[in-house]
């Protein structure tokens, strides 16, 4: 059964943030504006923003601080702050952790629950109300399809946490191309990544259907075309528009599908371990597939295949770990040297094993042991 429901409004194009703040100021009051660290909240995007509120004469306040992997004591701080000047409307701007915090703040505003309460596995979506602050959300960087997605990915005691309702859907996602992917290339890649890898996960789960196999196979074909170009190009409109529509297509093939092993075993590097979601992936990425492959998996022929967008030649499923790996060589030359070098310390891969048992493996094509997951985790993290 299909039910598709996207009531999140988008926009695409070149120098829209004008409008779409004008349009704004003539129906909010008082605008919480949510960011990230120095380089986001030093921007282009944040700077054109904040000028057009100005220039509107909107009362708004600039948050700042959301870091990669969004924790719960920084979305606390700003639902204290929105409770207390009484915003009526959150514009988030940024990444996939800025607009996740945005989204969960809206909720914590004028819900009271303990955020234990509202993660999926204790089936908090039966508790939030529709009675939600507006949330309008401007990608800087794209990749996640968190910008129109009704799920918020919060950090909490070193986990990973997914909290998630239909009223969660941001009111509208302003793409302007002049000021997407204009900072720090090397994290542009990883998180377009993140498009490419949930088509993939998408169209290969065991829950898919024709319609997320739609999505997911031009999620692909636009990620890798979007990344090889941007990586030529740093300022392609042409590639940044691929990279958007890779994005959405990506989030909306995941919603009718799933996605799988690659994700699920990425929430405990990003929630232990702090690692940035895209790069998470990336270091994944590879290993998973083999093992899938090894494992009985079948439906990799097509993604393999189009990697001829890129590198000209004819492709079968036991090429794609070798062309996933060639692939983020060609678009980050440095990836060698920049992929993070994990110690385990205290965490044992025992913990690591038992924290990808989440529900992002209910989607994986194949059944994978706790042997198949520790032998993934080790040989991605190089242990003996």
């Amino acid at each position: 059964m299909l039910n598709i429901n996207i009531s999140t409004k988008i926009s695409i194009g070149n120098s829209i943030i004008e409008d779409a703040i004008s349009e704004l100021a003539r129906q909010y009051n008082n605008i919480f504006v949510v960011t990230g660290g120095n380089r986001t909240s030093d921007s282009k995007g944040v700077k054109k923003i904040i000028l057009e509120l100005k220039k509107n004469g909107t009362p708004h306040y600039l948050f700042t601080g959301i870091s990669s992997n969004p924790t719960y004591d920084a979305i606390v701080r700003g639902v204290s702050l929105i409770k207390d000047k009484g915003f009526d409307c959150i514009l988030s701007v940024g990444g996939g952790s800025v607009h996740d915090s945005a989204k969960l703040m809206a909720v914590l505003t004028n819900q009271e629950h303990q955020i234990t309460d509202l993660f999926v596995e204790s089936q908090g979506y039966k508790l939030i109300t529709p009675d939600i602050i507006p949330v309008y959300t401007f990608p800087t960087i794209v990749g996640t399809g968190a910008e129109i997605s009704p799920a918020s990915l919060v950090r909490h005691d070193n986990h990973k946490r997914i909290v998630f309702s239909p009223h969660m859907f941001p009111v509208s996602a302003f793409y302007d191309l002049e000021v997407i992917h204009l900072d720090n290339s090397q994290l542009c890649m990883l998180t377009g990544f993140d498009a490419y890898i949930q088509s993939l996960e998408a169209f290969v789960s065991k829950q898919d259907n024709l319609w997320s196999d739609m999505l997911a196979k031009a999620g692909m074909k636009n990620a890798l075309k979007g990344l090889f170009l941007l990586s030529k190009e740093p300022t392609s409109s042409i590639a940044k528009e691929m990279l958007v529509i890779a994005s959405i297509q990506g989030l909306l093939a995941v919603a009718q599908s799933s996605v799988g092993a690659i994700h699920a075993l990425s929430d405990p590097l990003s929630g232990i371990f702090n690692v940035h979601h895209g790069t998470a992936l990336a270091m994944l990425a590879s290993t998973v597939v083999k093992t899938n492959i090894r494992n009985g998996c079948i439906n990799y022929n097509i993604p393999a295949s189009l990697f001829s967008e890129v590198f000209p030649g004819k492709y079968s499923a036991d090429d794609l770990p070798s062309l996933i790996d060639k692939f983020l060589r060609e678009i980050m030359s440095n990836w060698d040297d920049i992929r993070p070098k994990i110690e385990l310390g205290e965490t044992s891969i025992d913990t690591l094993v038992n924290d990808s048992e989440n529900p992002d493996m209910a989607g994986n094509p194949v059944e994978l042991s706790a042997t198949d997951i520790e032998d993934i985790f080790r040989n991605t993290l190089r242990l003996s």
